[in-house]
């Protein structure tokens, strides 16, 4: 454009000494015109440079903000594992069987090593991992699984918890509550109690009484032998401090339904069909 305005401005120059454009007014007129529209022309240019500029810069700030999304993405780890623990024969294997869609639980034994199966909860398209209550193998198991956990369910035997299995139905919930990356993530707890169907089960409300009452005395013991305070030093699990999560209640138990997250109490029975055959009355849709 600077071609533009440098003829037009020679050319001006050139009828102005031949005194054409006091002879010949239009001439002048001409020549001014092609002045503006030089000058227009450079205006036009420096915008339509500046635009693409802008825009080239917009599109480089986009392209590395997603691909900082897609690393954040990448490193996250996903949170699709339905955890389900519990001491031994409480019927976790069972529960297992029937939530995945296989009917063919007349004959369960104790299981060795983890049950895994997809399981899917509405529209979430997850995966069961049935942890074996042996007091042996549970934790190591717990441990490789625990930080993709979306929900926890824990299985009580409606009967036991009252006599044989209290106490390690206790501690299993404790240190299962009080893991330091399950309290980071919060996933929501379903406390399954099983065998309703029998005559010495107790209900829901009676079994969370006695999982609060062994709760608030492992508590009160892991603040005496572990100095849980801020200032403590940590064992090498960190559970110095781990029971800090269990929120007590006004008579000074802890109270289930005060932990910083959900907390859900579902029963769980063998059923008739009208076939004859026997299923389990809890359903996968109740774990949403």
């Amino acid at each position: 454009m600077d071609v533009v305005s440098d003829a037009a401005n020679k050319l001006a120059e050139k009828l102005k000494h031949a005194n054409l454009t006091e002879r010949i007014p239009m001439l002048s007129n001409i020549t001014s015109a092609v002045k503006q529209h030089a000058v227009l022309q450079e205006v036009d240019d420096d915008v339509i440079i500046a635009v693409l500029f802008c825009g080239i810069l917009a599109l480089a700030v986009f392209s590395v903000l997603l691909i900082f999304c897609w690393l954040i993405g990448k490193t996250r780890k996903r949170l699709d594992l339905v955890l389900m623990i519990g001491p031994e024969d409480v019927g976790k294997t069972r529960l297992f069987l029937s939530l995945t869609g296989n009917s063919n639980f007349e004959l369960t034994c104790t299981s060795l090593c983890e049950n895994v199966a997809p399981l899917k909860i509405g529209k979430q398209d997850l995966t069961l991992v049935d942890i074996p209550g042996n007091g042996r193998i549970i934790w190591p198991i717990f441990d490789k699984f625990k930080s993709s956990c979306a929900k926890l369910v824990f299985v009580v035997d409606s009967c036991s918890v009252f006599k044989d299995q209290r106490a390690q139905t206790g501690e299993y919930l404790f240190f299962v509550l009080t893991d330091p990356i399950i309290s980071k993530l919060k996933p929501k707890v379903f406390i399954v109690c099983t065998k309703q169907d029998v005559q010495m089960a107790k209900s829901p409300a009676l079994v969370k009484q006695v999982l609060e009452s062994e709760l608030t005395t492992l508590k009160k013991t892991s603040q005496a032998t572990l100095g849980d305070t801020n200032d403590s030093p940590k064992d090498s699990s960190g559970r110095n401090k781990r029971s800090a999560v269990l929120v007590e209640g006004k008579h000074g138990n802890v109270d289930l339904f005060l932990l910083p997250y959900k907390v859900q109490f579902l029963e769980s029975k063998m059923v008739k069909e009208s076939d004859g055959s026997q299923k389990i009355s809890l359903n996968a849709g109740q774990l949403k």
